[in-house]
Formats: structure tokens, C-alpha cells, sequence
């Protein structure tokens, strides 16, 4: 029986112009607003008796970044 093998896809050049840079611009003000209004939620469980930690990995999958830094 024959195996696949699976080859490493190579990145590919994205051109930033003025209009991916707004999305992005617009992509990263609504990340930091919505942080900012999480960690805000969050302040009231800072008790000994809630510690609370959050970890956010919004470019977990390669393929599916929406914010170009």
C-alpha cells in the first residue's frame, strides 16, 4: 500500500495596500477594544477566591491570520 506524503505548502507574498492596511487597522483597533472590555469584565473576579487567568492566541492556525502586522 502506497502512503501520501504531504509536502509543506509555501507561504505566499501578500501585497499590503492602502486597503488591507485600513482593514487592518480596523482589525487590531476592534482586538484591543474587545481586550479592553474583557479584561474589564474580568477585574470584578480578581479575588483570592476567583483567580482568574486568560490567554488569547488569535493566530493559532497559519492559514486563517486576519491581522497583518
Amino acid at each position: 500500500m502506497k502512503t501520501k506524503t504531504r509536502t509543506e505548502t509555501k507561504t505566499k507574498l501578500v501585497l499590503v495596500n492602502a486597503d488591507l492596511q485600513q482593514n487592518n487597522n480596523l482589525v487590531e483597533k476592534a482586538y484591543t477594544a474587545i481586550t479592553n472590555v474583557a479584561s474589564e469584565l474580568l477585574k470584578k473576579f480578581e479575588l483570592a477566591k476567583y483567580r482568574t487567568h486568560v490567554s488569547v492566541e488569535h493566530c493559532k492556525d497559519p492559514h486563517n491570520t486576519n491581522l497583518v502586522r
